[in-house]
């Protein structure tokens, strides 16, 4: 009976870990791949790894980025510029092929390549 116990007590436990550690700071699925927007005449991209790192380019320039998602719609990321790094948290949206990134009251609306 005591052995029941403690296998109960294990199995609690990792299921509770399991649990505390899907729902911190994870990243978004939906948010990986490679998404294209059109800004001011040129094209701008982001791609997002499953693994936390990715890529934001424009005009044949790309730069590493690393990127989490915070909470249910915020994704913070970081794009190392030039010896810079650089840290912007954006309010994100997923409707279909559309991503929309907002971040200080501007909205840029990217499509899923």
């Amino acid at each position: 009976m005591k052995t029941i116990r403690i296998t109960a007590c294990v199995l609690l436990a990792a299921l509770f870990l399991t649990v505390m550690v899907s729902c911190g700071g994870g990243n978004d699925p939906s948010l990986v791949g490679e998404w294209v927007a059109e800004v001011e005449g040129m094209e701008m991209t982001f791609a997002f790894n499953e693994d936390g790192t990715g890529t934001m380019g424009s005009m044949g320039v790309n730069f590493e980025t690393t990127y989490k998602v915070v909470d249910g719609d915020t994704v913070e990321i970081t794009m190392n510029m030039m010896g810079e790094t650089e840290t912007t948290e954006f309010t994100y949206k997923i409707e279909g092929d559309k991503l929309s990134l907002t971040a200080d009251g501007e909205t840029l609306v990217f499509t899923k390549k």
